[in-house]
C-alpha cells in the first residue's frame, strides 16, 4: 500500500486529459512544483471538482504510484479567482504563470512556497493598486 502525503499547495493550472479525468500543477509546501491525475473529478458528481479549482488553494492529500502523482482528497480550498479583485488576480495569475514555466518539477524546496503565500497573503490584505501593484509585479518576479 502507497503512502498518502497531505500537503497545502495552491493549483497554479488545470488541463483535460480524458473525459473525466484531470492533470493539476501545484505548487505545494513539502514537494514543490507537481504534476497530479486526478480521477473522475470533472464529473458533476465529483466531490472534488469544486475544490481543485484553478488558482485555488487547498490541503491537499496525494499518493505517489507507478504513473506518477495521484490526488486522494481536497479540503479547506479557497478560491483566489473569486476573493481577489480582477486587477490583483491578473498580477497573481502571470505569477503563477511564472512560477510554473520556471520552477523544476519536485524541486522539494519550500522556499518558493512561502514566498508565493506571502505574495498571496499581502495581496488580499493590503489595499494596493494602480502604479503600486505594477511596482510590486515586478518586485515579487525579481
Amino acid at each position: 500500500m502507497n503512502h498518502v502525503y497531505s500537503t497545502t499547495a495552491f493549483v497554479l493550472k488545470s488541463f483535460p486529459i480524458s473525459e473525466s479525468n484531470k492533470k493539476l500543477v501545484l505548487l505545494s509546501r513539502d514537494f514543490g512544483v507537481m504534476r497530479v491525475n486526478a480521477q473522475a473529478v470533472r464529473k458533476m458528481e465529483s466531490k472534488l471538482r469544486p475544490m481543485i479549482q484553478d488558482y485555488s488553494r487547498a490541503e491537499f492529500s496525494v499518493v505517489r504510484g507507478n504513473q506518477g502523482w495521484r490526488l486522494v482528497n481536497a479540503a479547506n480550498s479557497e478560491n483566489l479567482r473569486t476573493n481577489l479583485p480582477k486587477e490583483k488576480f491578473s498580477v497573481l495569475a502571470k505569477v503563477f504563470v511564472l512560477i510554473d514555466r520556471f520552477i523544476p518539477e519536485e524541486d522539494g524546496d519550500g522556499a518558493i512556497f512561502v514566498m508565493a503565500e506571502n505574495f498571496v497573503n499581502f495581496l488580499m490584505s493590503e489595499t494596493i493598486d494602480g502604479r503600486d501593484l505594477e511596482g510590486f509585479e515586478i518586485l515579487t518576479v525579481l
